[in-house]
């Protein structure tokens, strides 16, 4: 797998064209959550994730990126901080991500870095089998200045509503 950055999910560290998409996910780990930002506070780190169907981004940022745009397409985001301040420096990382969807298929997502104004994250594409499927994210991160592995897990619907059975 390879280490990849993702677009980070701090409305500072964004292109402007997407601050305000990245503004409104979180992270967690461990103890799943449906949608949002997930941020995770490990030993002098903050590491931010979120996942959001490319149909979500502007045209402009699928194209510099070279994403496809469609609604089959989902995007994970990944930032890791030294310290909880949302305008802590990035640190680079070695990442590696898997997804599993509803149907309990669990698939690599190759990820990549990603740096613009100073700031490193990483970002990678999985498919999205039925839009507002409960995704479950695995991620191994290890910080660039650190020798510890990270395991974090959370679970997305990539901000769409759940589909009706």
């Amino acid at each position: 797998m390879r280490t990849n950055a993702l677009f980070p999910p701090h409305p500072s560290w964004l292109p402007s064209a997407a601050a305000a998409l990245f503004a409104s996910a979180s992270l967690a780990v461990a103890q799943p959550q449906d949608a949002g930002p997930h941020v995770v506070e490990l030993d002098g780190y903050t590491l931010r994730a979120n996942a959001v169907s490319s149909t979500s981004l502007p045209v402009e940022m699928t194209q510099k990126y070279g994403i496809d745009r469609d609604v089959n397409v989902g995007i994970l985001n990944v930032v890791v901080q030294r310290g909880s301040d949302a305008n802590a420096p990035t640190v680079p990382a070695a990442i590696t991500a898997s997804v599993e969807d509803a149907a309990r298929r669990a698939r690599p997502v190759e990820i990549r870095a990603t740096v613009a104004n100073q700031r490193v994250s990483y970002i990678g594409t999985f498919l999205v089998s039925r839009p507002g499927e409960v995704h479950d994210f695995a991620l191994r991160v290890r910080p660039g200045d650190s020798d510890r592995e990270y395991a974090v897990q959370f679970r997305d619907t990539l901000g769409l509503p759940r589909p009706t059975r």
